[in-house]
């Protein structure tokens, strides 16, 4: 209080006794918490510190949990391979009791020489018919060409310069002529260099010729558009064995265009243009997938003229053009914007008069009609131009089907033709393209309408009256031919029939076969029917048999009446066209950089000429390239390239070769009934017709040894291939025992004499029943395997049924372990027994020990997969465990750490709490002491 005065030796002890409090109060706090730092106030470095390292070690901690949980799948998962491993080690017993197992059937059979056996069922099938045979010898396989064979033909580079040779070429392809000059390229290695003067193609081949020497042929190419192309032939190796040369064109070559742009999905979402290939991207989501959707597209467009590659870093997509030169790689469409259409005769806003010349349209009126603006009329004159329609916009110029009109303002227009000479109406049409434009068919039809004036006059077309008895119809032919359905009303209600043949032109009929006459009016005599006017035309003539019937056989009025109802003549006097109009320039929305093509020298490998055929004997195929003779012209080169590719594909038991006449044959080593048969593309032009491209020869038959009949069957049936391995035969005291090497029932009919007199004898023999049964236990051993694999899970998780498995081994997750099953490979996929190949067994899987021993290895390539599998898992779970421990022993560190940072020293504490304690009650004794000599003025005042 501001009111009382201490003194100055009281107020001292008084502040040292307060110090000493505060001091113990903190003392007594670290001693109560154990912490020397309680809070920020303590030591804010210390205490934010430590926190920062008590999180850390917190969110590790977190982590041990997820990592136990893993360790307990991987545990999981390796007692269901460990289950699954045994099962299979059971069904390898089943198959092994099975091999061993021969409780195979028997049945005993008297026989003769001329006996038959008649044996199906078991491992038959169909009935085979079992009989003793006579020795005969067999007849190898063979096919052979029916002309002398000289190898593929061969194409002269002064013919074409992209054909094949004998050997294997590379075409350079200059650009410019002098774009070898002053440069070197290296071919198969060897350096050419070329003088500055080497500046024609002659002169470069020369050079080429002149180093590379005999061992290539050099020609400079002659025909129309090779005039630029250089051939280097193999002259070393030729035939199937040679290489084109290899060309390094260096500084000489051609540089590629290209466009590169970012990929952005929601601006490529559209169809786009790749030069003149429209290309439908839309759907993929990812630059990858949009990347492969662009190549195979492209490469269904134009194979290998585009290749598409991504930058994965950059999501940057390049398009390049493998045809290198001069030029740019064009992207067009959705994005990448588009140019502005004028009118065109392919595009929107284009209209054609489809006349070859403007003579054709004398005496006619062409009218040009815009949108706005001023028309443009012109009649057309003998003198009249293709430039006389430039006018007011308007463009026209002569194309492939016609004249073309266009308009650059892209506004739309419409063009008639009109005639004004004469009272014939005008016969052109108009028909609409799918591309908007206006098309005004004139040609044919104008045709039509001269002739008919030409050779009848300038009158109308006329009409045709058909009379028969009281029924008469009469066409005009300047107004009916505008409405087919008229037309035809007209000549039904009078009981006649209409035809249009492009062979005979319009035929009327009738098919009652009354006679009927033919009347016409202004179309000239009989060039139009082939008989006057007023001609009665038979029912029943040598002519016309069928039915009375009349032909208009003038190729005029036959072009017409097919015009006029194929495209809907309307019979006015004017036809008209007309232009939906362009379409103006859409600005892109993506960025492309352009790299343009570059001039130079490209290079084209072209394998060898070669005639390819497909030779086919049994189960075995092989394609072969049949090439040429060799420099020398021996055709032995011929046959050994056929035996080298024949040997590649396993089919070394066919031999090629040549007879002395130079005619090629293929043939089988040994005698056997198997067919040999050769297609392909030249198989035919080399072999001759279908029948000389496929034959079957006949297996030997051998004598027996035995003179016995018993035993004779025996070594028909051990030996014949047809029953070996399925039967097995032996002599029983003087009778034919047969076994049945099979677990199916065996089917047998037994004709003793063979002279089908008497009825056959049927019996059966068992299959064997040991191995049947050892197939059932097979597949309940194999049932079980996908039942383990479904309940090796643990907390939902199960490694073998394909789940995964991720666990974060860091707080901040850039650390993590991915666990899955997956096979030999490395593809992802569950552990079932279709994925192992075990599948369920029928019972004649276990007719013989070959099928048996097929199953065991496939069973053990099962158990290979498992222990690699479980390999896996193990290293695995080693990796998590070691995390584990390193985890737990971080978390000690951290908490350490920060214990270090917070925790105090209790003795030291307990010690100052002493210090603080004496120091107390010393300022107590002093505070008194001061106070006493205060007191001392009160005495003296007593």
């Amino acid at each position: 209080m501001s009111d009382i005065s201490l003194s100055k030796a009281v107020r001292a002890n008084l502040l040292s006794l307060q110090n000493t409090a505060e001091m113990m109060n903190k003392t007594q706090s670290r001693l109560a918490t154990g912490n020397k730092v309680n809070s920020a106030l303590d030591n804010p470095s210390n205490f934010f510190t430590a926190s920062a390292l008590n999180s850390r070690a917190a969110d590790m901690s977190n982590l041990l949990d997820s990592m136990a949980s893993g360790i307990k799948v991987i545990e999981a998962a390796d007692k269901g391979i460990t289950a699954i491993t045994k099962n299979i080690e059971q069904m390898q017993s089943s198959l092994r009791q099975a091999r061993q197992d021969k409780t195979f059937q028997t049945a005993n059979f008297d026989v003769t020489k001329d006996s038959v056996l008649n044996i199906g069922g078991g491992q038959f099938g169909e009935m085979n018919s079992i009989k003793l045979g006579t020795a005969t010898a067999g007849v190898s396989s063979a096919i052979k060409t029916e002309d002398i064979y000289n190898g593929p033909a061969v194409t002269a580079v002064a013919t074409d310069a992209d054909g094949e040779g004998a050997g294997a070429r590379t075409v350079l392809d200059l650009d410019n002529v002098a774009d070898l000059a002053g440069k070197s390229i290296k071919v198969d290695g060897k350096t050419v260099s070329f003088a500055a003067t080497d500046n024609t193609v002659a002169l470069a081949a020369q050079k080429l010729s002149d180093v590379l020497g005999a061992d290539y042929t050099v020609t400079a190419g002659a025909a129309a558009g090779d005039e630029n192309k250089i051939v280097i032939e193999n002259a070393k190796v030729t035939g199937y064995a040679s290489k084109s040369p290899v060309v390094e064109l260096g500084a000489a070559a051609a540089g590629k265009a290209s466009a590169s742009f970012t990929y952005n999905a929601a601006l490529l979402g559209a169809g786009v243009n790749v030069g003149s290939h429209t290309i439908n991207v839309s759907g993929p989501a990812t630059a990858g997938d949009f990347v492969a959707s662009l190549q195979t597209q492209l490469n269904e467009a134009e194979d290998g003229r585009y290749s598409v590659s991504l930058d994965a870093d950059t999501n940057v997509i390049t398009v390049t053009d493998n045809q290198a030169g001069v030029g740019d790689v064009i992207l067009t469409g959705g994005a990448f914007g588009t140019a502005a259409l004028p009118a065109t005769t392919t595009a929107a806003g284009g209209a054609i008069v489809d006349d070859a010349s403007l003579q054709d349209l004398v005496g006619s009126t062409i009218t040009l009609t815009p949108a706005t603006g001023p028309a443009v009329n012109v009649t057309v004159t003998g003198t009249t131009t293709i430039a006389d329609l430039n006018a007011n916009g308007f463009q026209a110029e002569y194309g492939a089907e016609g004249i073309n009109f266009r308009r650059n303002d892209l506004q739309s227009f419409t063009v008639s033709v009109s005639r004004t000479a004469d009272t014939t109406p005008e016969v052109v049409s108009p028909s609409t393209s799918a591309a908007g434009a206006g098309r005004a068919d004139a040609a044919a039809l104008e045709a039509a309408r001269n002739t008919a004036v030409t050779d009848h006059g300038p009158a109308t077309l006329g009409s045709i009256t058909l009379t028969a008895g009281a029924n008469t119809a009469t066409i005009n032919l300047t107004d009916d031919l505008s409405d087919p359905a008229n037309f035809a009303d007209k000549l039904t209600a009078a009981g006649f029939a209409i035809n249009y043949d492009a062979t005979d032109g319009i035929t009327f009929s009738r098919a009652d076969g009354e006679d009927f006459t033919v009347s016409y009016t202004g179309l000239g005599g009989n060039d139009v029917f082939g008989a006057a006017s007023g001609t009665s035309i038979g029912g029943v003539t040598a002519a016309y048999v069928a039915a009375a019937q009349a032909v208009l056989n003038a190729d005029a009025l036959q072009d017409a009446a097919d015009h006029a109802e194929a495209l809907g003549y309307t019979g006015a006097s004017t036809a008209a066209a007309s232009s939906a109009g362009g379409s103006a320039a859409v600005p892109a929305t993506i960025t492309v950089t352009q790299v343009p093509g570059t001039a130079g020298v490209t290079s084209k490998a072209t394998a060898a000429a070669s005639d390819e055929i497909t030779i086919t004997y049994g189960n075995k195929t092989a394609d072969i390239k049949v090439t040429g003779a060799d420099a020398s012209g021996d055709r032995s080169a011929i046959a050994k390239s056929i035996n080298d590719q024949l040997k590649t594909a396993g089919m070394d038991n066919l031999e090629a070769s040549f007879d002395n006449e130079g005619k090629l044959s293929i043939s089988a080593k040994n005698a056997e009934a198997i067919a040999l048969t050769v297609t392909g593309a030249q198989a035919e032009e080399i072999f001759g017709s279908d029948t000389k491209m496929t034959n079957t020869g006949s297996a030997t038959v051998s004598g027996y040894n035995s003179k016995n009949a018993v035993d004779m069957f025996v070594e028909e049936i051990n030996r014949n291939p047809a029953t070996a391995g399925k039967i097995r035969a032996s002599n029983d005291n003087g009778k034919l025992r047969i076994e049945n090497l099979s677990t199916q029932a065996l089917d047998i009919s037994h004709d003793a004499d063979g002279d089908g007199v008497l009825n056959p004898v049927s019996s059966k023999i068992a299959g064997n029943s040991v191995r049947a049964n050892l197939s059932k236990q097979f597949n309940d051993l194999r049932d079980q395997l996908d039942k383990f694999a479904d309940d090796s899970s643990f907390n939902g998780i199960n490694l073998l049924r394909g789940d995964k498995l991720t666990i974060t081994f860091n707080e901040s997750g850039s650390s993590a372990i991915q666990i899955q099953a997956k096979d030999k490979d490395g593809n992802e996929r569950p552990i079932t027994a279709a994925n192992l190949n075990i599948e369920f067994l029928n019972e004649e899987d276990l007719d013989t020990d070959e099928k048996i021993d097929k199953l065991l290895t496939g069973l053990q390539n099962a158990l290979t997969e498992l222990r690699s599998q479980a390999s896996t898992f193990g290293s695995n779970l080693s990796s998590v465990e070691n995390r584990q421990n390193f985890t737990k022993n971080m978390i000690n560190t951290l908490e350490t750490g920060a214990a270090n940072l917070t925790l105090a020293d209790t003795n030291e504490e307990a010690a100052n709490l002493l210090a603080l304690q004496t120091r107390q009650q010393l300022s107590s004794s002093a505070l008194s002491m001061a106070s006493q000599q205060d007191q001392a003025v009160l005495q003296l005042l007593r």
